[in-house]
């Protein structure tokens, strides 16, 4: 028997032991309502297990899964990646000249392009506004929809507003290599500065953790 449930990683009782992260070292914190779903579960396994000790048989055996469940990626994550965009950006206009200036907005485009994972749903025709509807609230930006016979194709881009703060943590990453690629990070740049010092505060405080949790998007 398997027993699946949700729980975030933990970032105030690593602070309180004075605990480095490590791949064997996992504070998990799950919901209320998880713990006693699980305890109502665990008592019934228990009481069929007196039944089936009593009767000579085999114990029902247990499998637990946890699964960490991301929070969502915050403003102030979204803020820092609009802020590096914007400095990549205005390096690439200045080596291009002022004829062939590049936005944060064509950057974070390409990016996604790039790098937001793709879905794939497959409807009757007479749903797909409804599909498209659930699908732009809850999972991603509708990129196309393709007709075949009675059936609609839906590709789903999940962009950076659908992303949790894992996949944020890794696309900054990724941003700041770029700097880095582009020698901006060794320059004397106070606005750079000041957005690491931030990016580090960011972190420090649990935003973008590898194991946890009115934005903007092009």
């Amino acid at each position: 028997m398997k027993l699946r449930f949700q729980a975030t990683l933990d970032i105030e009782e690593y602070r309180k032991r004075g605990v480095m992260r490590s791949d064997d070292l996992v504070i998990l914190k799950n919901e209320p309502a998880d713990r006693e779903r699980i305890q109502k579960e665990l008592y019934k396994i228990a009481a069929k297990n007196d039944m089936e000790r009593e009767a000579g048989r085999d114990l029902v055996k247990i499998d637990v899964v946890m699964d960490i469940a991301y929070r969502k990626r915050s403003p102030e994550a979204n803020r820092l990646m609009w802020m590096l965009y914007t400095i990549i950006a205005e390096k690439l206009s200045r080596e291009n000249g002022t004829r062939d200036r590049i936005t944060p907005e064509e950057l974070y485009e390409q990016d996604m392009a790039d790098w937001a994972p793709r879905h794939e749903i497959f409807c009757k025709k007479d749903s797909v506004q409804f599909f498209k509807m659930v699908l732009e609230q809850e999972k991603g930006h509708v990129h196309s929809i393709t007709e075949k016979a009675d059936l609609c194709r839906i590709e789903v881009w999940q962009t950076s507003s659908y992303w949790n703060s894992f996949q944020m943590s890794e696309h900054i990453d990724r941003l700041l290599n770029t700097l880095e690629q582009m020698g901006v990070i060794r320059e004397n740049n106070g606005d750079l500065d000041k957005i690491m010092r931030d990016v580090e505060e960011w972190r420090t405080e649990g935003g973008g953790d590898d194991g946890t949790g009115n934005d903007q998007e092009a």
